[in-house]
């Protein structure tokens, strides 16, 4: 399993680390939410549907517009940490925007708790991807 990972093309590599921060927003904003509420928050109308898929599409455009799919993982560092923060404020101000001109009903503390939750989801997956991934080179060199 670990040799397939590390045997990829890099745009399958990029595809997989699409998907999984797409996953990451979409849990981030969930979870958000049902911390938010106290309970298990489900989307009951068409607005807060809405708001998910803008927290998504909006979370991955920052993303790539800002560079962090040009990265190797193998390259974490704290300006990478920085760029993802700054990623999610934007897509953030995009939700916030959404949830105020569609009329969701969301609170407004939402926005703030989904950078705080997300950026944990998002920077751990990197970070957890990067130690993975050099596990798995390193068992690739040794004899």
């Amino acid at each position: 399993m670990l040799q397939t990972l590390v045997t990829l093309s890099r745009p399958v590599k990029i595809t997989v680390m699409v998907g999984s921060d797409a996953i990451s927003l979409l849990l981030g904003l969930w979870f958000s939410l049902s911390l938010r509420y106290g309970f298990w928050w489900y989307p009951t109308a068409i607005e807060q549907v809405l708001c998910l898929l803008v927290a998504v599409i909006s979370g991955i455009t920052a993303f790539a517009s800002l560079g962090l799919y040009r990265w190797m993982i193998r390259y974490i560092s704290i300006h990478t940490v920085a760029l993802v923060l700054k990623a999610l404020t934007i897509s953030a101000l995009l939700l916030a925007t959404t949830i105020m001109f569609t009329r969701a009903e969301m609170p407004r503390s939402t926005p703030i708790i989904y950078v705080l939750v997300t950026s944990m989801l998002v920077i751990s997956s990197r970070f957890w991807a990067q130690s993975y991934l050099r596990r798995a080179l390193q068992k690739s060199r040794t004899p």
